[in-house]
């Protein structure tokens, strides 16, 4: 599963930093799903009867992406609320 950070603020995945603008892959966990954190907030991306889906809490906000990953699934853009960059 391919996220995007385009927050403005660090997000942490699986211990993993993603910066501003950066995008990185991660295998999809169909049990529990992916956590992405920051200081504002948390979102929680996970695949359901073979779609992505997503939760999000506090100011954080999960938009589908353009792209596909190699399984076919759509990648995820995270985005502090009030920003659609």
């Amino acid at each position: 599963m391919t996220i995007t950070n385009k927050s403005g603020m660090e997000l942490t995945v699986f211990g993993k930093k993603i910066r501003q603008g950066q995008t990185r892959d991660f295998s999809a966990k169909y049990d529990s799903g992916i956590m992405v954190f920051s200081d504002a907030g948390c979102c929680k991306v996970y695949v359901e009867e073979g779609i992505v889906k997503f939760k999000a809490e506090g100011n954080l906000d999960a938009k589908y992406g353009m792209k596909r990953d190699k399984r076919g699934h759509k990648s995820v853009n995270i985005y502090a609320k009030g920003k659609k960059a």
